[in-house]
C-alpha cells in the first residue's frame, strides 16, 4: 500500500506526539517523513504506532493540520488507554510531565506548536478527569 503524503506541519506535529504522548499517528516506515529518524526522548516505554489514527488521518488527506480534526485525538487517548498493560494514570501523569519537560525548549515556540502542545495538555487534563469520575472505562486504569 502507498502511504499518503501529508503536509509538512503534519510531520512536525507527530514529532510533537511522540515526545509528549509516545505515541506516532504516521507509519515508521513512511518514506516521506523527514523527522523519522530525529532522535527522540523517550521516556520508560516506546514509541506505539496506532493504526486506527492513521487511518483517520489518511481518510482526510487535505488537511494541513491534526489539530482540523480533533476527533483523532479522541483516538488516540482512546486507544492507548484501551492498550493491554496500560496503567490510565500513570500514562496520563508521564504525557503531563512530558509536556512540562518540551514546553520550554525553543525548538517548540513557534505559536503553531504552542497550540499543539496546549490542547494536548487540555487533552491529557480532560482525560485524567475523566478517568476519576468514571475509573472502570477503561481496564487497568489505576498503577
Amino acid at each position: 500500500m502507498q502511504s499518503v503524503k501529508f503536509q509538512q506541519k503534519i510531520y512536525q506535529e507527530n514529532l510533537i506526539l511522540k515526545k509528549i504522548l509516545m505515541v506516532t499517528v504516521i507509519d515508521p516506515a513512511d518514506p516521506n517523513d523527514p523527522l523519522n529518524n530525529l532522535n527522540t526522548k523517550q521516556a520508560s516505554r516506546p514509541v506505539i504506532y496506532l493504526q486506527s489514527a492513521n487511518r483517520e488521518l489518511e481518510s482526510n488527506p487535505g488537511i494541513k493540520s491534526m489539530l482540523e480534526r480533533k476527533t483523532l485525538f479522541d483516538t488516540i487517548f482512546s486507544d492507548m488507554l484501551a492498550q493491554p498493560n496500560t496503567q490510565g494514570y500513570a500514562y496520563l501523569l508521564e504525557c503531563f510531565t512530558n509536556y512540562l519537560d518540551e514546553k520550554d525548549k525553543a525548538v517548540n515556540k513557534e505559536p503553531q506548536i504552542q497550540e499543539m502542545m496546549n490542547f494536548l495538555k487540555e487533552m491529557t487534563l480532560n482525560y485524567a478527569s475523566l478517568l476519576a469520575l468514571n475509573p472502570d472505562i477503561y481496564p487497568m486504569t489505576l498503577p
